[in-house]
């Protein structure tokens, strides 16, 4: 099935089996489309050739570990220039939430706990919001030294 999406379309990418009708939940009514995979290596190539704005990935999509995750990987082989445009939150049981220092070390926007599902959508928006507000003066920067 093809979706034709307008320029002005949040995408949002999930890859939770587990609280997929959670993220979807949320995240729609954060405004953004959204869409799923069966398989890691469907959702290695839609994100090939699909700016998402947002991906949500449990730490065990597709029963492998983030460690041996082709998704986890391929984003963080992603060159830079596309990966900053994707917010990436990371959800499991090994997590805690909204930890910038974990986040960062494993190169994501945001971890949540999957035991804090339920505070998800308050999360989510904060942490999108500051997110957006850093990324603004970045985006202005650039744009002010010609790199864009």
């Amino acid at each position: 099935e093809i979706k034709i999406y307008d320029e002005n379309d949040h995408l949002a990418l999930v890859l939770d089996d587990v609280h997929k009708d959670q993220w979807t939940q949320v995240l729609s009514a954060m405004n953004y489309k959204i869409e799923h995979s069966r398989s890691p290596e469907q959702a290695v190539h839609k994100l090939k050739f699909t700016q998402y704005h947002m991906v949500v990935l449990h730490e065990r999509f597709g029963d492998v570990s983030l460690d041996d995750s082709p998704v986890y990987q391929s984003l963080r082989d992603m060159p830079m220039s596309a990966r900053r445009k994707i917010f990436l939150t990371l959800t499991g049981k090994d997590f805690k939430s909204a930890s910038n220092m974990q986040a960062f070390q494993y190169s994501a926007n945001l971890v949540i706990n999957e035991k804090d599902m339920e505070k998800a959508p308050i999360i989510l928006k904060k942490t999108v919001s500051e997110n957006e507000a850093f990324y603004k003066i970045f985006k202005e920067s650039l744009h002010a030294l010609g790199k864009v």
